[in-house]
Parts: structure tokens; sequence; C-alpha cells
């Protein structure tokens, strides 16, 4: 069993432009597992602040290694604010559809937990979830877990994130408690913050996603980037893959 497992970030494209990032609420969808569920996708979508232009990306992980597949991922940036952000997204999985079909990328996958921003009863950086039984939709789930975030002041090399933001960045460690047996295992943790990311205010947990199939070993993380744009603070997503604690 992994206890470290390196990060898939969904990099912002002007990280190194600070106050200048897009500031847009960016939503995503999950696009499914590899039958054997050593790959992962899921689609980042939205329309930036400030100049309008729609945006899709989608990335493909290897979930072993927790890192992208070779060639991915699909990024698709339209320079005309009168397109519809459909159109971004239909070009965006035009793109990435050969490679869908050559590793029979299959639409399904389970969300165990989920914590969208408007849920404002939940805690941004704890989401507890069970693997449930198959053969029963009333059964208590097999297993028990618990994600957590710890955020914490980060190093950026080469960007002044002080300066742009006010505060020094911040970068996080992710840790699944199986809350059956206590066992814990750090799926990430930042060392210094790559400048893909720019400069992260906070993070929150967004989704869990495990393969529809049994037995549930390996679960995807969505994580929520919180950073300031050029309007205001702004979400995009990245995800982390990892074992599941025994």
């Amino acid at each position: 069993m992994r206890a470290f497992s390196s990060l898939v970030a969904a990099g912002w494209f002007a990280a190194l432009l600070g106050l200048a990032q897009a500031a847009e609420l960016a939503d995503h969808r999950s696009l499914g597992f590899t039958p054997n569920g050593d790959t992962f996708a899921f689609e980042e979508f939205g329309v930036h602040d400030g100049s309008g232009f729609p945006f899709a990306n989608i990335y493909v992980i290897d979930t072993a290694t927790d890192s992208w597949v070779p060639g991915t991922p699909f990024r698709v940036l339209i320079e005309d604010e009168g397109v519809p952000l459909a159109q971004a997204r239909h070009q965006a999985r035009q793109a990435a559809a050969p490679l869908v079909g050559k590793i029979a990328l299959e639409d399904r996958a389970l969300v165990l937990a989920s914590s969208p921003l408007g849920e404002f009863e939940a805690d941004p950086v704890s989401l507890a979830f069970g693997v449930p039984l198959p053969s029963d939709a009333l059964a208590e789930p097999t297993a028990r877990y618990r994600a957590r975030l710890e955020i914490f002041h980060a190093e950026t090399p080469g960007i002044d994130c002080t300066g742009m933001i006010g505060e020094p960045a911040n970068g996080f460690r992710l840790l699944i408690e199986n809350l059956d047996t206590g066992n814990e295992a750090m799926l990430h943790e930042d060392r210094t913050i790559p400048a893909s990311r720019g400069c992260p205010i906070t993070y929150r947990l967004s989704e869990v996603v495990v393969p529809d199939a049994w037995p549930v070993e390996t679960a995807v993380v969505l994580v929520s980037v919180i950073g300031l744009g050029f309007e205001g603070a702004g979400r995009r997503f990245l995800a982390v893959a990892g074992d599941l604690p025994d």
C-alpha cells in the first residue's frame, strides 16, 4: 500500500500572472474509470472572468502512480466571449476521444461523498464516506473512512505570493483514515507549491470517487483550489489518487 502519492494538479493557465489569474468558478464532471480502475478521467470547465473566454480541460490520471497519462491533459480555450461554453467542452471531449476509446474508459464511477460550495453546513476540510455493499443498498457500509485536509503555508519558488495576495500561499496535506481500524494513509503532502498552481489562498474537499467495481481499494479525491484572480476568489480543481488504508 502506498503511504504517499504524487499530486495530479489541474494547473491554472496564468499562474505566473498573479492577480491577473482568472477567478472563474470552474466546475467539474467525473468521466469515469477504466474497467480495472487503473485510469480515471475528469473534466474541468468554466468561463474566464474579465475576458469571458470559455475553457474546458480533460485530465486523465494513472491511479497507480497518481500522474497524468502521457499525452494529457487536453486543454481548450476559445478566445471569443461570444462562443458558448458547450462548444469548448465539446472540443475537449473530441480531442480526448481517441485516448478514451483506446484505454476503454467507461462512464462508471461511484461518488461516495460530495461537498459542493453550496453545502454551507459542511466542514470544508473533512469528508466522511463509506463503501456500500453492491448487493444491498440498505446495508451498512462495508468500510468507513474520513478524508481530511491540513492546510499550511508553503514555499512558492519563483513566485512572490505574499506580494500578490498579501500573505504566503497555502499548501495542503491530504490524509484518509480508516474509521474502523484507525489506520491512516497520507495521499499527498506539499513540499513546495508548483508554479502551475499559482498562489492558493485555501482548499476544500469536493468529492470522493471510486471505480464502480468490487472490491474498492483505490479512491480519487477531488480538491478545490481557491485562488485570488482578476475579479475575486476563483476555483479550479486537482485530483489526488491513492490506496484506501486497511
